[in-house]
C-alpha cells in the first residue's frame, strides 16, 4: 500500500489501498493500522532536539542501554533493546549515524532522558495521530505503536514543511456547473516543530538514504536492481517490525512525499530477510522515478538563519 503528498499544501497525489481491489477491497492507506517500527524515531529524535534533550553534533557510546519499567507493583523491570544482527561496539557514535543505522539501544538512551516519553508523545498527537488508545510506554520509541499510512505520511511531512503539520486532502475544491465554488476544504495546519529541527531532521533522514538502512536506493542500477541508481536530494527512514510482519519506506524530496507499506493482510512474518529496505524501498524508487523529474529535484531549503558547518 503507498500514499503521496506534497508537504506544503497537504495535497494527496496518489492513494494506492492494496495490490488490486477485485482481490483486496480493504483500505490499508486509511483504515488499516499496522506497527511503524523505526520509521517512529524521527519523532524521537526531532522531540529530544526540539527541546535541548540532543544535539545533532552529539556522541553517545554503543552500549547496552536500558530503561527502567513497571513490573508489578512492588517492583521493576528493564528494558535493554539490542540491535538486528548487530553486537555492542562500545564506541562513541554520532547521533546521525545511529539514526542512519537504526539503532534501537541509542533510540532507547534517548527515550530514558527525563520527561521524554511525555514529550515525544505529546508532538506526535499534534501531528493528527490519535493516541487516545496508546500507553505512554518506552517501547514506543521503536515503533510498536499500529498507525495508518494515511497518518504516518501527514505526520511526516511537517519535516518538509518547516515543521508544519498539514492535514492530508485529496478534495481542493467542489464546484457546480457554472463554475460557483460549493465546497472548499478549510486547511489543518499547525506548528509543531520549530523549522531549524525540521531541517536538521530531513539532514540526517538524508543519511539514510547514503550510509544506512535505505543506501541501497543509491546504488549503482543494474538488472537485477532496477530500482536503485536514484541521485537527487532525498530523505527518509527504513522500518521493519519483529519478526519481519511490517515493512515500511518513508521517503521524501524537495516536494513530494511517499509513505510505503508491504505486509499481509493477516499480520503474518514475510520471510528472515525482507525488510523495508528491501521490500518497501524499491517501490519508493519505481514510484519518484516517473513522478519527480530530474529538473524538478531541488535540495532541501535551509531553514532561515542555518549556519552550515
Amino acid at each position: 500500500s503507498m500514499m503521496s503528498m506534497e508537504p506544503q499544501t497537504g495535497h494527496v497525489k496518489a492513494w494506492v489501498g492494496g495490490p488490486h481491489y477485485k482481490h483486496f477491497k480493504y483500505d490499508m492507506v486509511y483504515k488499516g493500522k499496522r506497527q511503524v517500527g523505526s520509521t517512529f524515531k524521527p519523532f524521537v529524535y526531532a522531540s529530544a532536539i526540539e527541546v535541548g534533550a540532543i544535539h545533532p553534533c552529539d556522541e553517545i557510546p554503543d552500549n547496552k542501554h536500558c530503561v527502567e519499567i513497571p513490573y508489578n507493583e512492588n517492583r521493576n523491570d528493564v528494558w535493554c533493546p539490542e540491535n538486528a544482527g548487530a553486537e555492542f561496539t562500545h564506541e562513541m557514535t554520532p547521533i546521525s549515524v545511529a539514526l542512519a543505522k537504526s539503532m534501537n539501544n541509542i533510540t532507547a538512551s534517548i527515550i530514558k532522558n527525563e520527561g521524554m516519553i511525555n514529550e515525544v508523545f505529546n508532538r506526535i498527537s499534534q501531528l493528527g495521530i490519535d493516541t487516545s488508545s496508546y500507553l505512554r510506554i518506552p517501547a514506543m520509541a521503536l515503533g510498536v505503536f499500529d498507525i495508518s499510512i494515511y497518518n504516518m505520511v501527514g505526520a511526516m511531512c511537517s519535516f518538509a514543511n518547516n515543521g508544519i503539520y498539514i492535514a492530508p486532502t485529496f478534495i481542493v475544491k467542489v464546484e457546480d456547473k457554472y463554475g460557483n465554488i460549493i465546497y472548499e476544504p478549510t486547511m489543518e495546519a499547525k506548528q509543531v516543530w520549530n523549522n531549524h529541527t525540521a531541517y536538521t531532521m530531513l539532514q540526517l533522514m538524508k543519511e539514510v538514504t547514503i550510509r544506512g538502512t535505505g543506501a541501497r536506493i543509491r546504488y549503482k542500477a543494474t538488472e537485477k536492481r532496477p530500482y536503485t541508481g536514484i541521485k537527487q536530494p532525498v530523505a527518509g527512514k527504513t522500518g521493519t517490525t519483529n519478526k519481519n510482519t511490517d515493512t515500511w519506506f518513508i521517503g521524501f524530496t524537495s516536494n513530494l512525499l511517499v509513505g510505503v507499506y508491504v505486509g499481509s493482510d493477516n499480520p503474518t512474518p514475510l520471510g528472515r530477510y525482507e525488510t523495508g529496505s528491501k521490500t518497501a524501498l524499491p517501490i519508493f524508487k519505481n514510484f519518484i522515478k516517473d513522478s519527480v523529474k530530474k529538473s524538478e529535484a531541488r535540495p532541501f531549503k535551509a531553514a532561515k538563519g542555518t549556519v552550515m558547518m
